[in-house]
């Protein structure tokens, strides 16, 4: 909800140290659009999938996260 880089920056080490910790469906969604949007691709785009397999593992919904995957596919930064 920001565009403050300092405070983007912050949250991405978190979030790295959040799925250090334990990976959780909604910490590698974060994770994910965070590497993304500081144009990590490749990588957004593997921990968005692995995202969305742990999300479907605990049958939770996944049709935000798989249309952020399907905007990361197509190359799509600011509306994730």
């Amino acid at each position: 909800m920001t565009k403050d880089s300092a405070a983007l920056s912050r949250a991405l080490n978190w979030a790295k140290r959040a799925n250090e910790f334990s990976e959780s469906g909604s910490s590698l969604d974060v994770y994910a659009r965070l590497l993304y949007h500081f144009g990590d691709a490749k990588s957004g785009i593997e921990f968005e999938q692995n995202a969305i397999e742990e999300l479907k593992r605990k049958g939770q919904p996944v049709v935000e996260q798989e249309e952020v995957l399907k905007r990361m596919r197509g190359g799509k930064k600011n509306e994730l």
